[in-house]
């Protein structure tokens, strides 16, 4: 239409030239995903003066509005803003004619003076507030694609509206923007609702009922997949089935979609980078070199002076640019924008990005952010100014990146880089050392591969230059290597500790991420440091005596409290309980005082196991929360699922089938899942949870499995404990025989060290399994050699009979499962919650602080395997707390 027609000159030609379909709200397919969620959150608004919805162009912003407004809650007045919209005379008019759908010819003064707007804005904006409290009822005026409007005179006169408005009125903003004018002052007074990108991106939820209404079903995993890959852009969701359905439904291509996408490319283009001048669409793309940004490192990079302006019109503008803190100093591009701009800066040739990354990096290393600085220098190919920083910067790259981060670094740098020098190549061993994602012995040989050729350069001193006190130092950190790679021989172990002690007088930086990573998960997680040959597991107490003491001097004195952790846990194992509990106790003050909280953790756990073998299930509930707590405040998230597992252990004992539900369906091990240390544990409650379920035979599969691995690997006590879960699963089979022979075999181990707990924790299983053993041994003729062996055996069964009776009589005392798992105080605090109240409602109802509520609140959580307060109330209520 031409837009001469569209000029108001006057009130007479009003109603003929307002295009109606302006004024229209949006119609709701049938194939859009309701969100109640969202239109609860408008619900809300609607209660106060103003609410924005600001999200860059895909989220979905007037399609959730329009659902909204179409759901009948109240009159719904509508305008679609256009950038023709920026006369303020031509803004009011469609603002007037939309308010008079809510209350036909009451507006009819402010009508016959809207050509006054330029001149007199706020007289007008009374007459029309003056009529709008004759309304009766409360109502919404919604106005779409506000970023439109640039005009200040018009977001001058509507923010006075919004201040004057009657409180039946409620106004909606919709933009890729927030509005330009001041939000404190209704912020501050509460009536202020604000939804952004956050809140309007897709969850999980929302994203799996999406495609079942385009027929795609999808598993859990691709779903979790395709919401990271997308962070839930719903724009993204539309090209993606598009393109789904254009390759024959394979939901492959679905969860691999990304910026170069064909249709998400050419909406990028237009939406988001089009819409920008040159500069600022040079800014774009220079930028995507970056993974943060911050405006210091832009113009670094780009050469300008302004990047802080331009960050913040991006920001304000919504343009796919994430705010990484509250003071809004970091950001960085939506993934799927950032791949869109990187194939993009590909593409076009003028620019250098070996430079760009180059620049980058001279400005990380620069401001000591040493790992961003070494991935830009690799990227430009500066492999020397990158194998310089990895060197003399290795310990802060490894605890920012991670082992596995590094090895690949080291795998990807050019050989002539590497193998001259003899740091590096040592600490390319302690790499494969430290590595987990391998199995322990090709790790292992990896590491002594790179030792045997660094300890080969440090003794031809004619080939090199090394000063004497250079090469003793490099010499006993390859000793400090070597310990790790002779495990589990904990002698040649202790005797490499000694080389390593001699010479490193000044002590080594390496010894610590070995003892935080490797030697902080004692005997809970089977560690090779406890997995000793038959009859050698005793002879570790002085072993590890005289390896604390070296290791101590070494690393500065900083490990105290490992030693005591590892006699706690070796004493537990022989079932000298009180022995075990003084020393975890000693360790864990120790620990705590020098803040190896990697010593804490375990030491929590172990005492949770001893309280669980006295029947104290509530206390070992308790402490199995101490230890979460300390490993998500000092983000060690590595140890939850030993945690979750460890708790899964206890239910399975009291019965608690819900929290094992939750287990398996938080962590979906499976029995074709790869071995490790690292995961071994978890693997080996799964055969667990699998023999309780009744799933033997995919128990026996998995246990099969765990049973050749630690035989490859050495490690006795799980062997124990794997053949252990073996001979029950052959009893329930009815498979007396066979289970008897297998534990005899288990049994013919465990005595050469006393192991004890290990058939005592088997409980009312092994227990029968004993009786079996015991009709068979008197149903065969017994040589020498069985009947030697019968006291430690009776000593088994009659501490195993007693660990049942104990059990038994603690299970009987309890009320219900619920109270195994919650205190009293905690179920409290559940069913206060389910009544509506709030954290500081209930801390006044039962006289606590807030912080201790909170706490309350987290252990709940924790127990009941639960992520927030609807679902807490939801499990307590199938629970019957509640």
């Amino acid at each position: 239409m031409d837009t001469k027609v569209l000029s108001l000159t006057n009130k007479s030609t009003l109603e003929f030239a307002l295009l109606k379909t302006k004024l229209n709200i949006p119609h709701t397919r049938l194939s859009v995903v309701s969100r109640p969620r969202l239109l609860k959150e408008l619900d809300e608004g609607f209660s106060k003066k103003l609410t924005v919805i600001a999200a860059p162009a895909g989220y979905g912003k007037s399609t959730l509005a329009g659902e909204w407004a179409n759901k009948g809650g109240g009159p719904v007045s509508w305008v679609s803003l256009d950038s023709g919209d920026n006369d303020p005379y031509r803004f009011w008019s469609y603002i007037t004619a939309s308010l008079e759908q809510v209350s036909p010819d009451m507006l009819s003064r402010v009508k016959s003076t809207l050509h006054l707007i330029n001149q007199a804005p706020e007289a007008l904006i009374t007459i029309l507030v003056n009529d709008l409290c004759n309304v009766s009822q409360d109502f919404c005026l919604v106005l779409d694609n506000y970023h439109s409007i640039i005009n200040d005179f018009i977001h001058n006169s509507l923010y006075f509206l919004i201040k004057y408005m009657p409180s039946s009125m409620h106004i909606l903003i919709i933009g890729r923007t927030k509005p330009p004018f001041s939000l404190s002052r209704f912020l501050i007074n509460q009536d202020l609702k604000i939804l952004s990108f956050k809140e309007l991106k897709f969850n999980t939820d929302e994203i799996s009922k999406f495609f079942k209404q385009k027929d795609v079903h999808l598993s859990v995993e691709d779903i979790n997949k395709f919401a990271v890959s997308t962070e839930g852009w719903p724009a993204g969701m539309q090209l993606a089935a598009y393109s789904l359905h254009n390759n024959q439904n394979k939901p492959g291509n679905m969860v691999n979609l990304n910026g170069n996408d064909y249709h998400i490319s050419s909406y990028f283009a237009e939406e988001a980078l089009n819409i920008w001048p040159e500069d600022i669409k040079t800014f774009l793309l220079q930028t995507s070199v970056l993974e943060q940004l911050t405006w210091k490192l832009c113009n670094a990079v780009t050469g300008r002076t302004d990047s802080q302006d331009v960050l913040q019109k991006l920001a304000e503008n919504s343009s796919f640019l994430i705010a990484l803190d509250y003071e809004e100093k970091w950001f960085r591009y939506h993934h799927l924008f950032l791949a869109f701009l990187r194939a993009r800066l590909s593409a076009e040739k003028k620019y250098n990005i070996a430079i760009l990354h180059r620049l980058a990096g001279e400005w990380y290393e620069n401001n000591g952010c040493i790992p961003q600085a070494i991935d830009h220098f690799f990227k430009s190919n500066d492999y020397i100014r990158c194998s310089y920083l990895i060197k003399n910067y290795w310990l802060q790259f490894l605890k920012v990146r991670g082992m596995k981060t590094l090895l690949e670094l080291f795998e990807a740098l050019p050989a002539t880089i590497i193998e001259k020098n003899v740091e590096f190549i040592v600490l390319h061993a302690w790499t494969w050392v430290l590595s987990d994602d391998q199995p322990f012995l090709y790790r292992m040989n990896m590491a002594n591969k790179r030792l045997d050729k660094a300890e080969e350069l440090c003794r031809e001193e004619s080939k090199n230059n090394l000063p004497e006190t250079e090469r003793c130092r490099l010499l006993g950190e390859i000793a400090l290597a070597r310990a790790k790679t002779s495990s589990p021989n904990i002698r040649e172990m202790a005797a490499y500790i000694r080389e390593a002690y001699h010479n490193l007088p000044g002590g080594s930086a390496l010894v610590r991420p070995e003892i935080q990573i490797n030697l902080g998960l004692p005997m809970l997680l089977r560690t090779r440091y406890l997995q000793q040959n038959a009859a050698e597991l005793q002879q570790a107490v002085s072993c590890v005596r005289d390896m604390q003491l070296m290791l101590d001097k070494i690393a500065g004195g900083s490990l105290v409290g490992w030693s005591s952790g590892v006699y706690g846990e070796l004493a537990y194992e022989f079932n000298h309980l009180e022995e075990a509990t003084r020393l975890l106790l000693r360790s864990i003050r120790e620990a705590e005082r020098a803040g190896e909280i990697g010593i804490v953790i375990p030491g929590l756990l172990n005492l949770a196991r001893i309280k669980r073998a006295r029947g104290m299930v509530q206390e070992a509930f308790e402490l199995t929360a101490a230890a979460e707590k300390q490993a998500r405040e000092n983000k060690l998230l590595f140890w939850l699922p030993v945690i979750d597992s460890l708790r899964a252990r206890i239910c399975m004992e009291t019965g608690y089938k819900e929290y094992i539900y939750q287990w398996k369906k938080t962590y979906h091990f499976d029995i074709y899942d790869n071995l490790s240390e690292n995961i071994e544990f978890q693997l080996i409650t799964l055969a667990r949870v699998l023999i309780f379920e009744g799933n033997l035979d995919r128990a026996l599969f998995l246990l099969e499995r765990l049973l050749d691995f630690a035989e490859d690997e050495k490690r006795m006590l799980s062997k124990i404990e794997i053949l252990n879960l073996q001979a029950i699963v052959y009893h329930e089979k009815g498979k007396i025989e066979k289970a008897v022979k297998v534990l005899k075999r288990s049994l013919a181990i465990g005595e050469k060290d006393g192991c004890m707990r290990s058939f005592i924790d088997e409980g009312r299983a092994m227990a029968d399994l004993f009786d079996s053993y015991a009709v068979q041994q008197d149903k065969t003729n017994q040589s020498s050699e069985d009947r030697d062996s019968f006291p430690y055996v009776r000593d088994l069964i009659n501490l195993t009979r007693d660990f049942v009776s104990t059990i038994n009589l603690v299970s009987g005392e309890k009320d219900s499962q619920t109270t195994e798992m919650l205190t009293e105080r905690e179920i409290e605090v559940l069913q206060l919650l389910a009544e509506g109240l709030n954290n500081r409602e209930v801390a006044q109802r039962l006289i606590l602080s807030q912080n201790t509520v909170k706490s309350h609140i987290a252990n709940i959580y924790s127990k009941l395997m639960v992520n927030n307060r609807a679902q807490a109330i939801q499990k307590g209520r199938e629970m019957g707390i509640i």
